[in-house]
């Protein structure tokens, strides 16, 4: 977990922490939560956005069961991904600055325990905001 962080701290000044989820959630409630790719993509860029109004720089720490292929993301995000036990996948998103995700449990106990803010992709046409907490920006 220490790594993967510490990568991240060490390329930007905010390290927000994305939770993709999908599994069982394309069944979910019809799929109402399951996104592509493209839709955390568009969501970690108005994140970057957001941070980049305040003059800081974004990583971010991908949480996900399955591997994710970096090349489905605009070069302009930083990412660090890989295969982890999904225990270490919830101290690193704890030990982030934020997490994004669809609404599930195993983020909102990493935001509960990390003390940081938690912020739900409802809809994928949802705008994801952040704001200034913690000093992250």
């Amino acid at each position: 977990m220490n790594a993967v962080i510490n990568d991240a701290r060490a390329a930007a000044d905010v390290v927000i922490g994305v939770h993709i989820r999908r599994g069982d959630y394309i069944r979910y409630e019809a799929g109402i939560w399951y996104y592509e790719d493209d839709v955390y993509a568009e969501k970690m860029l108005q994140v970057q956005e957001q941070f980049a109004t305040a003059g800081k720089t974004c990583a971010f720490v991908i949480a996900a069961i399955e591997s994710i292929d970096k090349s489905h993301f605009p070069p302009a995000l930083k990412i660090f991904t890989g295969q982890r036990h999904f225990v270490t996948d919830m101290y690193s998103l704890a030990a982030c600055d934020a997490i994004i995700g669809p609404p599930s449990t195993f983020s909102l106990w990493a935001a509960f325990y990390g003390k940081i803010p938690l912020a739900y992709i409802y809809k994928k046409d949802d705008f994801v905001q952040i704001g200034c907490y913690y000093n992250a920006c």
